[in-house]
């Protein structure tokens, strides 16, 4: 009995201290694609714990823009205007800002000849290096913890432009006051405290530490005709502990969700309908508070693109983001060898800013900047895992081995990021 207690409470103990040092996913971004969120454990038994360790790698240069078409990268918040780039920016007495707004002033009163005159289209490499770790500790009567929290390294490179201007004309390519603009630009940046346009963006840093509550029931006898039924509800706290975006950059990119804190809710239904095929279910809302910091934002309806000159303070409204999710999986259908194809669809809603400085800023056209609006993405999943506890005698423990690929195959205003990786997990029965 002494030892049976004893091994309970290394179980309770081992759990508490891998929680705050353990880490893996906050998932879905707009720059990322979701890896598999749905839970693949149907074990409740007592003081049954999971680590798993996971890294993955992803690039892109493509992305579905705010419209849902297919662009590059760093044109899914449109293309960017120069000719409104400075209007309405606080001015400075930087001579090349001067000369920049005066050559901006006088194209724009022709750029209705054509639509593209004055428009860049940005071209980049965004790639995303990512470590997660993660923790689930059973406790009693279907009750469990888990934690969770990644580590990335995100860049943005080999950035240039295309110039949209049409080739010949009076208002194109040839025409001397738009070269002479152009020739302003990374001075313009510079006098706006931003580094050229074509600076590599490099940041390494956590993504959002999660932890949460969860119940989950398993029934084996209710149904003849299946092997299992399995009902899990988890419901945790998303702490902010990622590094927020540089906008000293052109192109920044937080490593989670510019340190909001979030509450997420999910719930997840697995059916074993043979003893070698799973189905599965899964959806989740995740809503974050309210933060108010500094933001680059647009001073002129007229502005798109990624790149903003004027910062000002503002309360930023992160809409909820919601998932929802189907899988098979063969399970251990050869041996140890388990097969998992699924599919996901994440929906963030769009960010709402309230500007603190009234004056520069004003609402309705901060907030009609693309790269606040909605995002969505439509996943594929791929997974195969072996157990290497089906050959370890003891049922104590068990080793998992795991390559995935998590791929779109639709979405909006998001990066085409393909994500793949491998994993080892261990399970241990206290």
């Amino acid at each position: 009995m002494r030892i049976h207690l004893r091994r309970k409470l290394l179980g309770i103990i081992l759990g508490l201290v891998a929680l705050p040092t353990l880490s893996a996913m906050d998932n879905a971004h707009y720059y990322k694609i979701a890896n598999f969120e749905g839970l693949q454990s149907h074990n409740t038994k007592n003081w049954f714990n999971q680590l798993d360790i996971k890294l993955q790698y992803g690039a892109a240069r493509s992305g579905y823009d705010f419209a849902g078409h297919k662009s590059s990268v760093l044109d899914t918040h449109g293309n960017q205007n120069m000719l409104y780039l400075v209007t309405g920016v606080p001015a400075t007495s930087d001579v090349d800002v001067t000369d920049y707004r005066i050559l901006a002033a006088n194209l724009v009163n022709h750029s209705q000849n054509n639509s593209n005159f004055g428009k860049l289209s940005f071209n980049g490499k965004f790639s995303l290096l990512e470590a997660d770790f993660s923790i689930r500790q059973n406790l009693a009567a279907g009750f469990f913890l888990e934690a969770q929290l990644p580590l990335r390294t995100i860049k943005v490179d080999n950035i240039s432009y295309t110039d949209l201007s049409p080739e010949t004309g009076m208002y194109s390519q040839q025409n001397r006051d738009w070269i002479r603009l152009l020739k302003l630009f990374n001075n313009v940046l510079n006098a706006y405290d931003m580094k050229n346009y074509d600076s590599v963006y490099e940041k390494t840093g956590l993504g959002e530490l999660s932890i949460m509550v969860g119940w989950q029931y398993e029934d084996k006898k209710t149904f003849d005709f299946l092997q299992f039924l399995s009902l899990a509800f988890r419901l945790g706290l998303l702490f902010p502990t990622d590094s927020k975006a540089d906008v000293s950059y052109a192109f920044p990119v937080s490593t989670g969700y510019d340190q909001h804190w979030g509450l997420p809710l999910r719930f997840d239904l697995n059916i074993g309908a043979l003893s070698w095929l799973t189905f599965g279910a899964y959806t989740g809302v995740q809503f974050f508070f309210n933060k108010t910091y500094n933001n680059r934002m647009k001073t002129n309806a007229n502005q798109s693109g990624f790149i903003k000159l004027a910062e000002g303070q503002a309360k930023t409204d992160f809409g909820a983001m919601w998932d929802i999710g189907l899988d098979a999986k063969f399970d251990h259908f050869y041996k140890g060898l388990s097969f998992l194809l699924g599919y996901s669809y994440t929906n963030k809603g769009s960010n709402d800013l309230t500007p603190s400085n009234t004056t520069i800023f004003s609402s309705s056209t901060v907030n009609s900047d693309s790269g606040l609006y909605t995002w969505r993405q439509h996943v594929i999943h791929l997974l195969a895992e072996y157990d290497f506890g089906v050959h370890i005698k003891s049922k104590k423990w068990g080793a998992r081995l795991n390559a995935f690929y998590d791929f779109p195959i639709g979405g909006k205003n998001i990066f085409s990021t393909n994500m793949y990786g491998g994993g080892i997990g261990l399970d241990l029965q206290f």
